[in-house]
């Protein structure tokens, strides 16, 4: 894939050579815009020494205050420059001559190659409670101009497909009243393209429109940097591509740092090479213990009595949290109660590729990972869906694999070999972009419920940053398996049955070439009744609104 940087400038050339000396990896193409009022020869100049083919000045200029529509003029004089000239660009990345990468260029291209025909834009709607007046002295007319269209705020940091680009000088054509408005609105580059492209008509372009935010604001990377001498590696696990913005001699330091932590000190690929299905079990050093980690999608008293119960009796060397998925736009963080918020971006942040743009079916390991990239000092960590129930006490069951110090990579249920259920549906999600897949043994596991080791989930995260990609019930144990890690389930029947455990706890499902899971204790559908509880073993799906 061609990667087209379109970069806005007005002053600091020193910076300039800077950001742009991190970002060429020698197949990639420049497109600089310089604000009329500062020196074009300037800028040139300062690329005398570097003789680089692959920089182009735009001659079309304009005076591109902070805050105006010339800003985004600007941009716009830039895209068509590559639309005209570069018929080969396939992707095109809007930044400022004042950011910087917070990613190897590798790293970057990488992001971009694994989402061919993807725009990624920050959009959020208007009002919002993070703006003054939450965005609306923005837009003159708001009240009228909202009836006629939607309007959205976000991130001047974007990027598009060449496709996307050809469309939004069409949609502008067409509809010259929507730049004869933008001009007059406040900070118009924060919502130009956010809202034209929420009102284009075109689904086929907005299906494909991921909502992140790829640019972390200068002050919140510095107080990143003031916690400690590495702090600034935290980054590594963020969907953060660019931070700004930055001058040449104040920020000197900083960027150094950024340099040495992020882009230099590190090799491309997130700290790890490109590998093959090995066993690698070298880590860093951790603390140890057990991460158990609850799903949810609700916030209610029903799921917190679910968790409570979970957390009952508990060992010390066990740390409980609930990891929530949200439509709030508040990214992934966590607070003291142990309750981890994240929303549909977690798709896209950590540079994986989904199997489709929902995080069911399919991408339910992602929360884990993305937990495991932020709190890597765990030896194992739970995973528990809120619909799973054990009729005993929680404890009892977590102890039993601990206290045996059963040191299995991945325990799960229903774990089974491609033959024993050749008509599965998800079979064929499992994919590398160079077709290693098919050399592979493939496995399934039922994963409501799963216990896998920080070795397992350090290996899982280097295949998917090497292009792997699936449904996690044949991903995660086919890898795994092809990988060396030893797995094994927790109950049922089988020749991957844990020893002393067959039946143990969960019942087993009725044999079934489709892989359905439509009886036993522990299956897909349907829903558990009252009065199938009874053992003390694993039940799903369990709804506690029903129960």
């Amino acid at each position: 894939m061609t990667i087209t940087y379109v970069i806005r400038a007005d002053r600091d050339p020193a910076h300039l050579v800077r950001l742009i000396n991190m970002l060429n990896d020698g197949g990639t193409k420049f497109v600089v815009h310089v604000d009329k009022r500062a020196s074009l020869a300037a800028f040139k100049n300062a690329f005398i020494k570097e003789k680089w083919n692959d920089i182009h000045f735009i001659r079309n200029r304009c005076t591109a205050g902070r805050g105006s529509f010339g800003v985004v003029e600007a941009t716009l004089n830039a895209l068509r420059f590559v639309k005209n000239k570069f018929k080969e660009a396939e992707h095109i990345v809007v930044i400022n001559g004042h950011d910087y990468p917070v990613k190897p260029a590798e790293d970057i291209a990488n992001h971009f190659r694994r989402n061919p025909g993807k725009t990624f834009l920050e959009h959020f709607n208007v009002p919002d409670g993070r703006l003054y007046e939450g965005g609306v002295d923005r837009f003159p007319g708001y009240e009228e101009t909202k009836r006629v269209m939607t309007l959205r705020i976000g991130s001047e940091c974007m990027s598009f497909p060449l496709q996307v680009v050809k469309m939004i000088f069409a949609f502008l054509k067409i509809n010259p009243d929507f730049i004869t408005y933008f001009r007059q609105v406040n900070f118009p580059i924060e919502s130009f393209f956010q809202t034209l492209l929420m009102n284009c008509g075109a689904e086929e372009i907005r299906s494909q429109l991921i909502n992140t935010r790829m640019h972390v604001g200068k002050t919140e990377l510095k107080n990143i940097a003031e916690v400690d001498v590495n702090s600034l590696r935290s980054l590594n696990s963020t969907g953060y591509l660019f931070s700004g913005p930055f001058e040449s001699l104040a920020d000197n330091e900083l960027l150094d740092r950024v340099d040495n932590q992020l882009l230099k000190a590190l090799p491309a690929g997130n700290t790890v090479n490109k590998v093959r299905l090995v066993n690698d079990k070298t880590l860093p050093a951790r603390a140890g213990g057990t991460a158990v980690l609850m799903l949810t999608n609700k916030k209610d008293a029903l799921i917190a009595a679910r968790f409570d119960s979970l957390k009952q009796h508990a060992d010390r060397d066990q740390q409980f949290f609930l990891l929530r998925h949200t439509d709030a736009e508040n990214g992934f963080g966590g607070n003291n109660t142990g309750t981890v918020e994240f929303t549909d971006s977690i798709l896209y942040d950590l540079g994986y590729i989904p199997i489709c743009n929902r995080l069911i079916p399919g991408s339910n390991h992602f929360p884990i990972l993305k937990f495991y990239l932020h709190h890597p000092g765990f030896d194992y960590y739970w995973y528990v869906e809120e619909d799973v129930y054990y009729n005993g006490e929680w404890c009892d069951f977590f102890r039993f694999f601990s206290s045996q110090g059963i040191e299995t990579d991945f325990l799960a249920s229903h774990v089974t070999d491609r033959v024993d259920i050749p008509a599965w549906y998800w079979w064929n999600t499992l994919r590398h972009p160079d077709g290693k897949q098919r050399s592979l043994d493939k496995m399934r596991s039922f994963n409501p419920i799963f216990r896998i080791s920080n070795a397992a989930l350090a290996f899982i995260h280097k295949m998917l940053m090497e292009g792997w990609s699936g449904h996690h019930e044949v991903l995660i144990p086919t890898l795994l398996n092809n990988g060396g890690f030893l797995i094994h389930d927790i109950g049922g029947t089988g020749k991957y049955v844990l020893p002393g455990c067959a039946g143990k706890f969960y019942t087993s499902a009725a044999p079934d070439p489709f892989g359905e899971l439509r009886t036993g204790s522990l299956r897909f559908r349907p829903v558990i009744t009252h009065e199938e509880i009874g053992e003390r073993v694993l039940y799903h799906p369990v709804k506690w609104s029903d129960n």
